[in-house]
């Protein structure tokens, strides 16, 4: 499986979530299945701007009411991702990206979906993006990656072209791991629109969402936003779980346990310290010697690696960034986790007792292994 054969997948956080048996699984579920309802809210109190979200009942799609049969004519020609929400908790949701109505319907029509109880959701779809960026906004400043063209690559971790710029903002200065004019001018559109000054509007957001904001009146929360060439600004994700799992890190520091030169450099996606035998794996997550406190070592990785994500010290991959999903679920675990390694698979070799420097994306050779 290649990286580009997970981003066809489109597998979303939902998906690592539920592999991995996450202790926030329940909360992170309820914030997915309200998405739509908090991003509309969000459009009409604060101007947030999101993709067009149109709202039925599924009782009224499949008996095809005057308001869907409306909606279907003005809108044949569009594709888009169409959400099957449940009214009940137990229930599982369904999704399927980049379709038309007709091919949404026929899809549906080869799925067991109880018709009472579920809510649809139609939001417009467009692979002509110019740029995507996914950042956690906490009181301790503002971080993300921004990269040009799909969100996707971002969530998943492989880049079809240039990797991400990296980014961070403690509110008083900017930093970029590299130049982009375009790249910084909408990084500062999507941060603007965060900014809620009036107290009214806030105290509204925290009775309804629990919305909470920085002493400057940024929102806090993990945003997922693409900028559609031809509709401007989208912000597809405001997430309050996510947002508070990862503005815990980036905050200690480790003592290293070796003076030996770094093997291989990447970025901090989990930080802490870890040693353990290096087991390289494969992008399927097969592996048939892996032991409990070995380092898993990979191109990238995927739902398939969450077993071995469990068992592992930690985590060293070629690809991915700092807020991917498989970083996110990385530090859900607790496990030290270094991302856009490059080399690591070919570097590292099977057996080598290493340490893991994840607070400072190092990792180095140990000459023996520790008592």
């Amino acid at each position: 499986m290649s990286g580009k054969d997970l981003i066809k997948m489109k597998l979303g956080l939902t998906e690592w979530f539920r592999k991995s048996g996450s202790k926030n699984l329940d909360k992170f579920l309820l914030e997915d299945r309200q998405k739509e309802e908090r991003l509309s809210d969000l459009n009409q109190w604060i101007d947030l701007p999101v993709c067009k979200i149109v709202e039925f009942q599924l009782e009224e799609v499949v008996n095809k009411n005057n308001k869907f049969i409306n909606f279907s004519k003005e809108n044949h020609k569009n594709r888009f991702s169409f959400r099957l929400v449940p009214k009940e908790k137990n229930l599982p949701l369904h999704r399927i990206k980049d379709v038309t109505i007709t091919q949404a319907l026929n899809w549906l029509n080869k799925q067991n979906i109880p018709v009472n109880k579920y809510k649809v959701y139609f939001k417009l779809f467009t692979k002509n993006i110019s740029y995507s960026v996914l950042m956690i906004v906490s009181e301790s400043g503002i971080k993300g990656e921004v990269i040009e063209g799909m969100g996707l690559q971002l969530t998943v971790g492989n880049y079809l072209n240039n990797p991400p710029i990296r980014f961070s903002y403690n509110f008083k200065s900017w930093k970029y791991s590299r130049k982009d004019k375009k790249a910084k001018a909408f990084v500062h559109e999507v941060v603007k629109n965060l900014i809620v000054k009036d107290t009214n509007l806030q105290r509204r957001m925290r009775n309804k969402w629990k919305s909470t904001f920085t002493t400057s009146g940024y929102l806090c929360g993990y945003f997922e936003c693409i900028k559609p060439i031809e509709y401007g600004l989208w912000f597809l994700e405001y997430n309050k779980t996510v947002g508070k799992l990862l503005s815990k890190t980036f905050v200690k520091k480790y003592r290293t346990t070796s003076t030996q030169k770094a093997l291989v450099e990447g970025s901090s996606a989990s930080p802490g310290l870890a040693t353990g035998c290096v087991r390289l794996v494969t992008v399927n997550g097969k592996c048939d010697n892996f032991n409990k406190g070995d380092v898993l070592v990979s191109e990238f990785t995927s739902p398939e690696h969450v077993l071995l994500i469990k068992k592992s010290s930690s985590i060293v991959t070629d690809k991915g960034g700092i807020l991917s999903h498989a970083a996110i679920v990385a530090r859900e675990f607790g496990k030290p986790c270094i991302v856009g390694c490059g080399n690591a698979t070919k570097t590292l070799e099977d057996g080598m007792f290493v340490e893991v420097d994840a607070t400072n994306g190092i990792v180095r050779l140990l000459t023996k292994q520790l008592d």
